[in-house]
Parts: structure tokens; sequence; C-alpha cells
């Protein structure tokens, strides 16, 4: 096919299409007008992106100024730098200094877009615009001249068609007329007229069809080819300034790179050396050692710096030698082997340094630095132990040789046993201790260093028998106090005291040996027959521990007994000291100090009370706090005169004395008052066998009084027949009772004491239990009925809503009755009425969570994706004139696009913190908080709020947990990156605090972008396309509530809204409540099927209210009811059309595969067999 030489035109191409070339060149001239204002746009941007940029090297010009001396030579340099920076402040400086030549950069470009692009633009749209319509008037007076001659030419065919009929008039009159002559003669001239007429006719048309022929194929052409001239001309126009806009952009482009050029180079002047180098010379001064530390004798005991070397001493470092030696030789192992995984990183380093390894150098620098901290650890202990041993060895020699160390293990003393070296007890709170694998010497941890190193070896069962009871009797010679006073114990006035009655042990010891620490005396002898006694012959006073007493009925009655020396009374009334202080809390009560004698005016009667007098008033004590006196004895006088005789020594630790100030010793549980309030009362499973004093034994079916319930370590505190017992446990929790009121409860027992203790029966529910330990409830769910719990029990609040129900300690949940938690988090951990603290740090940065343990193990189990959304962000942080910090797109955000995907950093059950108290709540608030890296700790408390509490209340979104099978699914999550929205009733991020659902939009233009909550991840998602430079905002209440109830609202929050919307003009105010007031009619008329107002265009003008008002958050409902609408009324078209727009923002709203968007697609492929097809239709008929 031949190329065409010439291009073809609109005059040869398009004949008579004058008028839509016309308006198609008209259409292009007016396209310059917007892209004029396209540049003006864009030279606004960029004088205001060159404002904001010197404002940027402004501030932060000053802030360096504040900050030029301390960050060169530190906050108090030795010498002042004067106007001097270092190197790393210049280079900053050079970053700030050409921010702002790049802003003036922008500035000039933006001025050269007015003036050489946008004002040509302006320009040439008005000039073409001119010649446009003047090709218009001209062709407009072309078309009249055509159609002036086209009048003519009828108006000559209507003469000729009058000629023509009046030459047939004058035919026909020849014909009939008298007058043949002249009637033949007149026709003869009008038929002559009739020939003039049709010649005149023809010259007519003929001129009638050159002008027209003319007018279309030379007038018309010629002004079609002008407008193609005139378009070509306006393009060629727009191509230079495009080249002239482009060339403008290019140089500020190439100065900028030229610029940035620059500042790449000085960055390569800044070598790291230079700013140590500046604050060394600066900071350089005469330093001095601290002294060493020397012996500093004790204000009351005047010493030297000499190590004291007698036996027990060598004893002491000998055992310090010998531990310190042990370890020296595996902490030098340890230490050069930190030492060389330190070096190696250091290499590592190094070639991270220099680029010959890929790996992020900040992961190294922190492994590095976790390295030498552990180096550091260990190398203080090595240190630690050298000095140890050099000391020792230096004073002592090595004392270790030829020591026969004993082969001690930690022990847990859970039956009461002696230590072998003081005597004292090894139990309750000093039970854990250690024993001698080899010959079971046992001792206290504190005495552990004191134990001479003569182990005898490996020992039979009755040679440990009879080395443990001579060791137990010389430990109990130790304790005598010596016949004569120390020689380095000054002498004090010797100390009488009257006859008195030491309350008696509850029976601590478990040796057969032990006798009564307090031995009733004779009366005092006259003086004359009275014995003097040499100072330091009495045996010190020693302070028996208090206990608990045992009933009266187990102690037994002295010879001789009397009560402080005095005689029996006149009366028979039996007398009691108090062992504890008492204070009265309600009627009839009697507050009695410790120490003071009672008369016992009525004995316990099985309510745990005793009515006593002291001095002149009557009361009732309880019966554990009182000490019974024996029955009053009258003393004999024999007539000899005796002295008090000394106490005999016991090797209960309850008897023994220490030198530590006397504390207030706190009371027993007190049986509850019969009258006062109800009594509760526990009835004994099983049979128990007391292991110690302090326990009770009890047989299946006998009935106590619950005293006090289980505090949490694993006892029970009841009474009967006026004895105060525990129930069998140990801080271990080898067993746990639990107790309800009026109901039998449930012991559980851990597997070895269930090996140990063959008294206890029926046990095979818990090791029915035990064996699926760990299985969770699913597995305890299958369990026979005959084997599950009775009764919840009410002690432990965080398995009140187990379901099963079980019983079991804190611990004993975690290990037995929760499955295990998921890698990374620890809980429950402080459970307040089965609510509990749970926490993962290594899940997104840390995530706290304050809930149930059935909600905690299902949102753990969530699947959780890392936080998200477009990279880089697509927004920025920015100072918003009147509100704040807040957040602007910087760039164009395009309809769907994630913006952020956000896992809580808190979550918080909504009913159960509402039920706890507020000191409480806050507590647990604190406890969460703490469990939170720092990080994410700081950006939570970086929340706007007064505490913690009003922070969730500010910021929170609501979610629901399901699956539990409980009420008390609503939840609320903290997202602090989201919190940074600042509000606007019409906003970009739009949402109700009553069922958050978010869009974001801008005030002026009203897009949004739609949030979903998916588990407990929170997504954003841009509903709308979104411009660059505009604040993204989120609403902090219903929108749609009228504008006077949104104020107040938002005034809660301890601000006025100064959005658009609320800040504009009233007009505007009253319009959209007008419109809010009409959506909430027409939402009402369309759920009621029955509304005979309701048309089919009602769902069309409903959501186009949502358009017009700017809540395109919520399209995807509105949309649906105008889709439902239709499809009552029997409009299948209009119908699939808003289906498919409500699928489209269901999408995005609640995402692809939820039920809405599913629904709506299932509607939108056949509208005739969804259940609403012609509903409306048929009503109305």
């Amino acid at each position: 096919m031949a190329e065409v030489d010439v291009a073809p035109t609109f005059g040869v191409e398009l004949k008579d299409g004058l008028k839509p070339a016309n308006a198609w060149v008209a259409n292009g001239i007016a396209w310059l007008d917007d892209i004029q204002n396209f540049y003006r746009e864009r030279s606004a941007l960029e004088k205001e992106h060159s404002a904001r940029l010197n404002a940027l090297a402004k501030k932060y010009f000053e802030k360096k100024t504040r900050k030029s001396t301390s960050l060169s030579v530190g906050d108090t340099p030795a010498m002042t730098p004067g106007s001097l920076e270092n190197a790393s402040l210049t280079i900053w400086n050079t970053h700030l200094t050409t921010l702002e030549a790049r802003a003036d950069e922008h500035e000039r470009y933006g001025n050269e877009l007015i003036h050489k692009v946008a004002d040509p633009l302006k320009y040439y749209a008005t000039k073409f615009e001119e010649l446009r319509k003047r090709h218009a008037e001209y062709a407009m007076k072309l078309e009249a001249e055509r159609d002036s001659s086209y009048t003519d030419l009828r108006k000559v065919k209507a003469k000729y068609d009058a000629v023509c009929q009046e030459v047939e008039s004058k035919r026909k009159k020849s014909e009939s007329s008298f007058d043949k002559a002249k009637a033949q003669s007149n026709y003869q001239q009008q038929l002559q007229e009739m020939n003039n007429m049709k010649n005149t006719y023809l010259i007519a048309i003929n001129v009638t069809n050159k002008q027209k022929e003319k007018y279309y194929h030379e007038f018309i052409p010629e002004v079609m080819d002008s407008l193609q001239d005139l378009s070509e001309f306006r393009t060629i126009k727009l191509n230079s300034i495009w080249t002239m806009a482009a060339s403008l952009e290019a140089k500020m482009l190439t100065q900028s790179n030229s610029m940035m050029d620059h500042l790449s180079q000085e960055i390569t002047r800044n070598q790291p050396h230079l700013d140590s180098m500046m604050y060394i010379r600066h900071n350089m001064g005469a330093f001095q050692e601290p002294p060493d530390k020397v012996f500093e004798p004790s204000p009351v005991w005047h010493d030297d710096d000499i190590m004291i070397t007698d036996e027990p001493a060598k004893i002491f470092l000998r055992n310090v030698l010998n531990k310190s030696k042990g370890q020296l030789g595996d902490l030098r192992r340890e230490v050069d082997k930190k030492r060389r995984e330190v070096e190696s990183v250091k290499r590592l380093k190094q070639k991270v340094r220099e680029g010959t390894d890929k790996q992020d150098e900040v992961l190294v620098v922190s492994h590095l630095f976790a390295l030498q901290e552990d180096l550091h650890q260990v190398d203080r202990k090595r240190l630690t132990a050298e000095v140890e041993t050099s000391t020792i060895t230096s004073a002592v020699g090595d004392v270790t040789l030829g020591a026969k160390n004993h082969n001690f293990k930690s022990q847990t003393f859970k039956i009461p046993t002696n230590c072998d070296l003081c005597g004292e007890r090894i139990w309750g709170l000093s039970a854990k201790g250690f024993d001698c694998r080899d010959c079971g010497y046992t001792c206290h941890s504190k005495c552990e260093m004191k134990v001479p190193a003569e182990c005898p070896g490996e020992l039979s069962k009755e040679e440990r028998k009879k080395t443990k009871a001579d060791r137990q009797a010389a430990a109990g010679a130790l304790l005598k106090p010596a016949p004569g006073t120390p020689d380095h114990v000054t002498e004090l006035p010797d100390l009488t005291r009257s006859n008195t009655m030491n309350s008696l042990s509850s029976g601590y010891a478990a040796s057969a040996h032990r006798s009564i620490s307090g031995q009733v005396t004779n009366p005092r002898p006259s003086e004359d027959t009275t014995t003097p006694e040499l100072p330091g012959s009495r045996p010190a006073a020693r302070k028996p521990r208090l206990v608990a007493p045992p009933p009266p009925a187990y102690i037994s009655e002295l010879p001789g007994s009397t009560v402080n020396g005095f005689n029996a009374t006149k009366t028979n009334e039996q007398k009691g000291k108090m062992v504890y202080s008492f204070e009265a809390g309600g009627e009839g009560e009697l507050s009695v100090s410790e120490g003071q004698e009672v008369n016992i005016l009525e004995p316990d009667d099985g309510s745990g009370w005793i009515k006593v007098r002291a001095g002149h008033k009557e009361g009732i004590v309880p019966a554990t706090y009182l000490e019974i006196f024996a029955a009053p004895i009258v003393p004999q006088d024999t007539g000899s005169s005796q002295t008090r005789p000394g106490s005999t020594y016991s090797n209960s630790g309850s008897s023994i004395g220490t030198a530590a100030p006397a504390v207030k010793k706190k009371g027993p549980a007190v049986a509850p008052r019969r009258g006062a309030k109800k009594l509760k009362y526990v009835i004994a499973l099983y049979d128990y066998a007391a292991q110690s004093e302090t326990e009770h034994s009890m047989t299946e079916g006998e009935r106590f009084v619950l005293i006090k319930e289980d505090p949490g370590d694993g006892y029970s505190r009841y009474t009967q027949r006026a004895r105060l017992s525990v129930t069998a446990g140990t801080s271990q929790g080898s067993i746990w009772t639990f107790v309800e009121p009026e109901k039998f409860c449930m012991t559980c027992l851990s597997s070895s004491l269930m090996a140990r203790t063959a008294t206890l029966q029926r046990y095979h529910t818990l090791e029915y239990y035990m064996n699926i330990k760990g299985a969770g409830l699913n597995n305890m769910a299958k369990a026979p009925p005959e084997h599950l719990p009775p009764e919840t029990c009410p002690w432990n609040p965080t398995i009140q809503k187990l379901r099963p129900p079980g019983c079991a300690s804190p611990d004993f949940i975690r290990r037995l009755i929760l499955p295990p938690s998921p890698l990374g988090w620890s809980g429950p951990e402080h459970c307040v009425n089965g609510t509990c603290v749970y926490s993962n740090i290594a899940q997104n940065g840390g995530v706290a969570l304050i809930t149930s343990p059935q909600h905690a193990q299902i949102i753990q189990d969530y699947s959780v994706d890392a936080d998200g959304g477009a990279y880089p962000p697509p927004f920025y942080v920015d100072e918003i004139p009147g509100k704040g910090i807040g957040l602007r797109a910087n760039r164009s955000i395009v309809k769907g696009e994630e913006l952020m995907v956000r896992t809580p950093t808190l979550v918080t059950q909504v009913d159960a913190i509402a039920e706890l108290e507020v000191a409480v709540r806050d507590m647990m608030y604190d406890i969460a908080i703490a469990q939170l890296p720092k990080s994410r700790r700081d950006a939570f408390l970086g929340q706007m709020g007064r505490d913690i509490h009003d922070r969730i209340d500010t910021n929170s979104f609501q979610f629901f947990v399901h699956g539990t099978g409980e009420k008390g699914g609503g939840h609320l999550g903290c997202y602090p990156d989201i919190a940074r929205f600042n509000h606007d009733c019409r906003p970009n991020f739009e949402s109700s605090r009553e069922n958050r659902n978010i869009a974001v939009y801008e005030s002026a233009d009203r897009y949004s972008v739609h949030y979903r909550i998916t588990n407990a991840t929170l997504t954003t998602i841009a509903s709308r396309d979104i411009q660059r430079g505009e604040e993204l905002t989120i609403s902090y209440v219903d929108v749609f509530l009228p504008s006077k109830e949104r104020k107040q609202r938002i005034s809660s929050w301890g601000f006025e809204c100064a959005c658009a919307l609320c800040q504009g003009p009233k007009n505007e105010t009253i319009a959209s409540d007008k419109r809010l007031r009409r959506f909430k009619q027409l939402k009402a008329d369309l759920n009621n099927f029955k509304e005979m107002k309701v048309t089919a265009e009602t769902g069309a003008e409903y959501t186009a209210l949502h358009e017009e008002e700017g809540l395109y958050a919520h399209l995807g409902s509105a949309y649906t009811r105008a889709a439902l609408n239709f499809a009552l009324f029997g409009d299948e078209k209009r119908s699939r059309e808003y289906a498919l727009r409500a699928a489209e923002e269901l999408s995005l709203e609640k995402g692809p595969e939820s039920g809405d968007a599913q629904a709506m697609r299932g509607l939108a492929e056949n509208p005739r067999a969804h259940w609403t097809w012609g509903k409306r239709r048929k009503v109305e008929k």
C-alpha cells in the first residue's frame, strides 16, 4: 500500500462535519484551562513544599543551636568549645543549608510554573477560543447565504408556478371568449411570460446549485481545514509549553541533584573518629582513681584488720575456700569461652562494617553487647572466686587439704527436722536447707558454711540414726548457756523475775526427750533463808517463741502449780493469759493486750469464744488467743528455802530464744461468733492423718466450722471442739483443700503425696486427672461423671468459670486444667475474680491481655500476622494547625489500598474490668503495662488520657471473642498507631464509639478509608482515592448523631470539635442535621416491609443522601438496603446494579469473604431467586 504524502484534512474527509469538529476543537481549547489549573496547583504545592522545607530547616537550626555544645563536647566539658562544632554537627548544618537551598529551588520552580507555563496557557486558551468563535460565526454566515439562495430559488419556483397557472387560465378563456382574437393575443403574451419565467427559474436553479457546490466543496472545507489548523496550532503551543514545564522541572531537579551530590561528598568527610577526638580534646582533665577500701571497725566494737583464724573461723573459711576453688576452674573456662565468642563477633562486626558481610550491623552490635554483658558477669564471678581463694590461702593456708566435705544437696523439709549444727527447727519459713547424701547430716541454708568438713562417709541406716542422735545431743549442749559470763561480755546487774509459767509449746519438736520450757516454782521464801546467787550463775533469760496453744485438755496439771507465783484465789475461777493481743470488733467482745491475765467466766462451748474478765471489764475473746492455766492449787509451805530452778532446755525450736527485738505477733484466724454472721461448715470427704502438731487429723464425714478459706497457700483454717487446725499441705502445695459453704468439697493431692500417704483413700479421681494433665478442657469433659468434681471451688476465682469445674491452685490450673500456652505467652498471673494478666513480648513487639483464661486461650490461638500495610507508609506525622500532631497522606492513595495492619498492644475484657474495684483494676493495668517492652509501653502511654483507664476508654476499639461458651466476649483493643488520627465529624478515618466502624476522608472532598478487625488484627483500607497532603482523621463519635449531640460527646474528651462541619457556616450544619433526620426516617421505612410510603426509588434516595453527606464508610449497608428494596419491588436491573455496588463496598468494609458481601453477590447473580423478590409489590396488591 502506497504511503500517503499529504495528511488527510477535515474538509476532504469529513465533508459536512463542521458542528462536531467545532465542538471537538472547543473541547481541546477548554482543556487548556484544566492544564493551566494543574500547573497553578502544582505551583501552589511547590511553594507550600518550599515553605514547609524552610520551616523544617529553621526548626532544626534552632534545635541544633540549643544542643550544639552538649552534642560536641558534652554537658560538662573541661574546656568550652566557643563557636566550634564537631564534624557531625558541621555535616548536619550542611544538611539543613542544603534543605534551605532546595526550598529556594522549589520556590523558584513554583514561580516559573506560573509565569512561564500557566499564564501562557491562559493567554493561548483565550486567543484560540476567539479564533474558534470567529470560525463558527463565519460558518454560520455561509450557512445563512446557502439558506438564502435556497429561499430565492423557492420564490422563483413559486412565481413560475403562478405564471403557468395564469397561462392555463388564459388558454381556457381563449376557447370560450366571444372575442377570440383578443383572447388569443392575451394567451400568447401570457405564454411568453411563462417562458421567460421558466428561463429565470432554470437560471436560478443553476445559480443555487453552483452556490451549493461552492458551499460544500469549497467554503465549508476551507472553514473546517482552518479549524483543523487551529487545533493543531493549539497542540503545537501546548507541546512547547509542556517542553518548557519539563525543562523547568528538570532544571530544578538538576540543581537539587547537584546539591545532593555536594552533600554526599561532604558526608564522606565525616570520619567516625573526628567527633570522639573533639570530645576527648575538650574533656581531658586530671583523673584520680578512688582509693582502695580499707577495714573500718564498728563504732561499738573496736577491732583490727587481721583475719580471725580460730577453729570456728577456720571451719567457715575452709567451706568458703572449698566452694570458691570448686567454682574457679569452671569459671575460668567459661570466661575463656565467652571471650572467644566476643572476639569472634568483633571480627564479624568489622567485616560487616567493611562491607564484606551482609548481616545487619545493628543486630551484630546488639549481640556483641549481650555477649560482653555475659562475659562481664562471669568474669566478676571468676575474679571474686580468685580473690577469695588467695585471701583465705594467705591467711590460713590451703585448709581444704585432707578435708572430708559433706556431699550436700538442697532440700526442702516438709517434715519438721532439727538442724544438726544449731539444733533449731528446719520447717516453716526456714524450711529450705541441706542434707548430706552420704551421712544424712541436715542443716539450715544459713548454717551450711559453718558445718565442719568431717563427713564420715556413707553410713548404714542404723549408723545414721546413732550419728543423728549424737549430733542432736551435741547441738543441744551447745545451746545451753555457759555457767559464767564470757570474758568479752561486760557484767550487767543481775536480773531476777518472779515465778512465771511459760506458755506451753503446741508441740513442734519431734524429739521425745523435750521438756516443758517453763516449770512452776515454789513460793518465794523469806529473805533470811534465801541463798544469794552469784552473778552469771543464772541461765540467760530467753524469750520463748509463742505459738497458738493446744486445747487445755492436752495440758497436764503439774504438782504445785500456781499462776504467777500467787496463791489460788478464794473463788474457783480458772485463770489464763492472752498469748496475742485482741481488738474488739463487735458487740460483747473485749479488747485485751498480749500477756494480760484474765479470769475465765465461761468456757468455750464449741463456738471458739470464751467469756473472760480483765480487771472490771467482761467480754468474750477468741479461745485460740488465750493460754489457759491449770486449775489453781494451794501451795504447801515445806519450810525449805529453794530458789527457782533453771529451766530444762528443750529441743523444740519453738522455745529457743533469740536476740532479735520483739515484734507484734499476729493471732491466728478467729472462728466467727455464733449469731454474728452465718457460719460456714466443711465436711471431710476423706480420712487424713496429721503430719505435724499444727495439722489436724480428720475422718470421713467429720464436720468442722470454717474459720478462714484457703488464701492461696494451700491451707484452710477450721475449728472443732475449740481446736484450731489447718488442713494438710506444704508450701509447695502437695495438698489443696477447697471449701464450699454447706457443700462437700474436693481435696486434691499431687502424685508424690499420694504415693507416700497410704492412709488417704479414694484419690483415683485426681489420679485420673493427673493422667490427662495438659490435655485440656476437652479431655476433662470426657471424664466419667463420678470422676468430676462435685462443685466449683470458690477460693480461686481464676477457675470460677471453667466448665467442667475443677479444683486447683493457680499453678495447678496452668499445669492441669488449661492447655499449654502457645509459644511466647506467659500467664495466667495476678488473677482477680476470674480475670488474669497474660503477656507475650515476642509477638509483634509485645502484647498484654487482661481477660479470663478461656478468652485468653482463644486470643492466643489467633493466627497473627506481623504488623504491616502499605510500605513505605503513605502518610507522615505532621503538625496540624489547631489540632496538634496528626497524619497527612504523603502520596496519592488509591481505593482499596491497605494503609495499616496492626495488632493490639493491650486487650482488656469489658465486663470483667467493669466488675473490679478501681484500685484493683488500676493495679492490674499497671501489671499488664509493665509486661510490655519499653517501646510498646511508651507508645501506649503516649496516647491521650489522664491515666491508663482513661487511655483505654479514649483510644480503644471493640471486638468480640467468640467460642468460649460464656458471656463477656466484648474486649477493647488498644492500637497506638491508629490512635494517632485526629478527630473530624466528617473525617478521613470515621469511627463511631458505639460500633467502631472506621472510615477515612477529607472534610472538603469526603473520601474515606474503612477498617475491619479480623480476630484481633485491625486493618485499614482506603475506600476512595485520597490526595496527597490531606490530613487523615477519625471520628470519635457516631457520625449519624446530630451536631449538638456530637459536640456534647466530643467535649467529654476534653476538647472542642474544630472540624470544618462544626466550625463552618450554620446553614451547612442545619442542612447536615436535616439529612441525618431523613436518614433515620428512610432507614425505618426501608426496614418496614408494610410501609406504604416506600417506593422503588426510596433506596436510591437513601444511598444518595449518604454520598451527599460524605458517609462513604457506610455505603455498604446503604447499597444493601437499596438492592433489597429494588428486589422487593421486582426491579431486577436496579437490584442487580445496587447489589454489585454493595458487594464491592462490603468487601472493603468487612472483607471479600464476609457473609454480607457473599449475600450481595448471590443477590446480584439471581435477584428473582432471592427471598425478597416482589414482596412489596405483593403487599401493595
